[in-house]
């Protein structure tokens, strides 16, 4: 029995990127887990590797979703007024689902030394085409994605920060506000979203809200 360590796991990540690279995805950078691809002017197809290391295999679950380069980079601008070290990061998701949350049966995705991965890898792939980027492509408009996010607010981790400036970016700066303060005002960690709101009102009260995308 031959025993699966850390270098096998890098190995097999980069077996991973490179099979999905041949379908149009692109590596954020070498290493990485996550790749991409363009759905729309404002869309891009989002997929992570996450992975578990196990004596004899490493097992992958995948998720995807989207990345919304304009919705992100707002929000990590504003929070720099009480977050000055968070920047903007290309290679973090706006918004995904494992591909267990996406299909009833999913298939196992391991790889063993010494056994042939060629079957995972071919998984992988039929799950990227068939299941991920669909999901992806039914969700890359503010109006689809916005509900989305709204499930995840009390989850935190730039949700309701993601909320509002989806809001914004729709022309809705107003109840984008109106959102920021009965979450900062019904929520536990509210108060740290004080110095968010003022930013964002700040933000957004300085530009012409009349189109909806181009808006911020």
């Amino acid at each position: 029995m031959q025993r699966a360590n850390a270098a096998f796991r890098d190995f097999a990540i980069d077996q991973c990127c490179a099979r999905l690279e041949q379908t149009g995805l692109r590596r954020h950078a070498k290493g990485s887990g996550s790749l991409f691809a363009p759905i729309n002017d404002a869309f891009q197809y989002w997929v992570g590797l996450n992975s578990g290391l196990y004596l004899t295999r490493v097992s992958l679950t995948p998720h995807f979703g989207v990345h919304v380069p304009q919705l992100d980079e707002l929000v990590a601008e504003i929070r720099k007024s009480s977050e000055p070290k968070r920047k903007y990061d290309k290679r973090i998701a706006t918004y995904t689902r494992a591909h267990t949350q996406l299909i009833k049966s999913p298939p196992q995705l391991d790889f063993a030394p010494a056994e042939d991965i060629e079957d995972s890898l071919e998984r992988l792939v039929n799950l990227s085409t068939q299941v991920g980027l669909p999901f992806a492509r039914s969700i890359a408009s503010y109006e689809a994605l916005l509900p989305l996010l709204r499930e995840r607010v009390s989850m935190l981790g730039g949700y309701p920060e993601r909320v509002a400036c989806c809001l914004a970016l729709m022309g809705q700066a107003e109840k984008a506000l109106d959102f920021l303060r009965e979450f900062a005002a019904t929520d536990s960690h509210g108060k740290r979203f004080a110095v968010f709101i003022e930013a964002f009102a700040d933000r957004v009260s300085s530009r012409n809200l009349a189109d909806p995308v181009s808006a911020i």
